[in-house]
């Protein structure tokens, strides 16, 4: 068998019976995921509706306690209803007007907060009826007698239980509109007495459900008394729901204290039907995936072998003085244009890399040589500034002994300092000898300022990182003294970084020259010949690329400068202690 059928063969078995297999489980777990969903959607249906009902229930109840034991005792119900417990005593017009007053202005803030109530009556022993109603249902006429009626007599005979009518038009209401009343007997907690019946008229919005029905037409609600099978609240009232409830579809609730009976019947081919069209979309994706696998298998065994065996026939030969490849496929936007990319990209990272090394060390050796240039002669020069030190001295010229002793000391630390690491008070040292010189040069026309902790003086630095900083600032920053007078020394040691900040009052740099400057900073170094010199070379470049190779990346040089505002360069290096000979 060739080895693109094998190829072929074993991609396609690998990929696809994995696939099936997981198809097919994943359509099994979805089914039983769906149908733990449609019971956990169901359970979670019944709750919320049984949560509002209860609700509303409680709602009732409160306005009842609200009503019958009012927080201003002198206006409560019972207050008002005592003194007419006996039967035989009938209100006089006055007295109904009085207490209904007194029962309007102790229950106001009860009509603003319970919406749903259309009017608070009370029915006296004698027949007398207080009471306190909205416009939504009307009232109740004062000739209507309650005890002609059911309710009325069920509700004495309760013992105290709230007594619940159906929802419909009550012909005792002057309106004809469609409500819920709920009735309770009233007595007197301290003698036990019956004081009166308490009627609650409310709309039916009380059990309006709607709020709370997350499945809309897909399920059927229904909310009924079983004392008098009235229902309160449906939303099928056109008849529109399609399925019949049964033991299959249909959650029962009975609402704890009262006689409503909660029936929720789910239309599962409804709530199904997403899921269900996600599943076969589901196998779907699978057979397309599969396909989609047989096509790239077999497009791989034909096309994606070939270029491989090239780019591997490649490196089997690359020590050939000539090889290529038959196609050139390195514009191809899949993996093997990628590969044979990335392996041009090897080659020439190698090549670069070897040049790299080559360069590095020629740049060694020419810092060896410019090393050995600064040392020829040396002798001769420091026995030529002592001379002119000494002939200043015979001839008490100050100013000619203290410039060539103190170039003595500079050239002497440049080139007979055994270590580049060196202490940051021999660098400073460094310093105030090249001060010395400009100062005498330009008749003390400018000052420097040296305030760094003593306790740092003795932390190992880089040498020759200061001075050329000092020389930029007096020659670029203060122009040699026309643009400024004033160069500045500090710093301080914060999370084992040495921070040292050299700074002038001169003109300060532009921006274009500053970003210019700072890019020059950010450039690596470049190799140019053995033995050339390169005018930046001792300047801000030198010093950057010098604690870049010591320290590594992330330390060296940063300028900040404002144009008229002077200019200040930070160096950042990581501390290193002084140790004892």
């Amino acid at each position: 068998m060739k080895l693109k059928r094998k190829i072929f063969l074993i991609f396609s078995l690998v990929a696809v019976i994995p696939m099936i297999f997981l198809t097919t489980y994943t359509v099994v777990q979805y089914t039983h995921m769906i149908d733990n969903r449609m019971e956990d959607i169901s359970h979670e249906q019944q709750e919320n509706l049984s949560d509002a009902i209860d609700a509303s229930y409680t709602s009732i109840r409160q306005v009842f306690m609200l009503l019958t034991f009012a927080s201003n005792t002198d206006s409560s119900i019972i207050k008002i209803l005592r003194p007419y417990a006996d039967p035989e005593i009938h209100m006089t017009n006055m007295e109904i007007y009085r207490a209904c007053l007194q029962l309007r202005n102790a229950n106001q803030n009860i009509f603003y907060t319970y919406d749903f109530l259309n009017g608070v009556y009370v029915y006296t022993p004698s027949g007398n009826l207080i009471s306190y109603e909205t416009s939504k249902n009307g009232t109740i006429a004062q000739t209507y007698n309650p005890k002609n009626d059911d309710w009325y007599n069920r509700t004495i005979e309760s013992g105290g239980k709230m007594y619940y009518s159906s929802l419909d038009e009550h012909p005792m209401f002057e309106s004809k509109n469609k409500s819920i009343f709920f009735s309770q007997t009233i007595i007197d907690p301290d003698t036990g007495k019956f004081l009166g019946v308490l009627i609650i008229d409310c709309s039916p919005e009380l059990f309006n459900l709607d709020s709370v029905n997350a499945l809309g037409n897909m399920n059927l609600i229904t909310l009924t008394n079983t004392n008098n099978q009235s229902v309160y609240y449906t939303n099928d009232s056109d008849g529109s729901f399609s399925i019949k409830p049964d033991a299959s579809n249909t959650l029962y609730t009975e609402i704890d204290h009262t006689p409503l009976l909660l029936a929720l019947t789910l239309d599962y081919s409804s709530l199904r039907e997403d899921y269900t069209r996600i599943a076969f979309l589901l196998v779907i994706v699978s057979a397309l995936c599969i396909l989609c696998v047989l096509l790239f298998t077999f497009y791989f065994s034909n096309s994606m072998l070939l270029p491989i065996e090239e780019l591997s026939e490649q490196m089997l030969h690359q020590s050939d003085p000539v090889v290529h490849s038959k196609k050139d496929y390195t514009c191809r936007k899949d993996e093997i244009g990628t590969l044979y990319r990335q392996y041009d990209m090897m080659l020439e990272k190698l090549n670069a890399s070897i040049k790299k090394d080559y360069q590095d060390k020629l740049i060694v050796l020419d810092a060896q040589m410019k090393s050995l240039e600064a040392r020829i002669n040396s002798h001769f020069l420091f026995n030529t500034l002592e001379s002119i030190n000494s002939l200043a001295e015979i001839d008490e010229n100050e100013d000619i002994a203290t410039m060539s002793l103190a170039l003595g000391n500079m050239f002497r630390y440049a080139i007979k300092t055994e270590s580049e690491l060196v202490t940051l008070e021999q660098e400073l040292r460094h310093v105030q000898d090249y001060v010395a010189i400009q100062s005498i040069r330009f008749d003390n026309r400018f000052h420097l300022s040296v305030t760094i902790p003593e306790e740092l003086y003795e932390l190992k630095v880089l040498k020759l990182i200061l001075q050329p900083l000092v020389e930029n600032a007096l020659c670029h920053g203060l122009h040699y003294c026309t643009s400024g007078d004033q160069i500045t020394i500090h710093g301080y040691v914060a999370d084992r970084i040495l921070h040292i900040f050299v700074s002038d009052n001169g003109c300060g740099i532009s921006l274009e020259e500053l970003e210019r400057i700072r890019q020059h900073l950010n450039e690596e170094a470049v190799f140019t010949e053995l033995g050339h010199r390169n005018k930046q070379s001792i300047g801000l470049k030198n010093i950057q690329s010098r604690i870049e190779l010591y320290y590594g990346k992330g330390y060296g040089l940063t300028i900040h400068s404002q144009l008229t505002q002077g200019t200040e360069i930070e160096i950042k290096i990581p501390v290193f202690q002084s140790k004892e000979d």
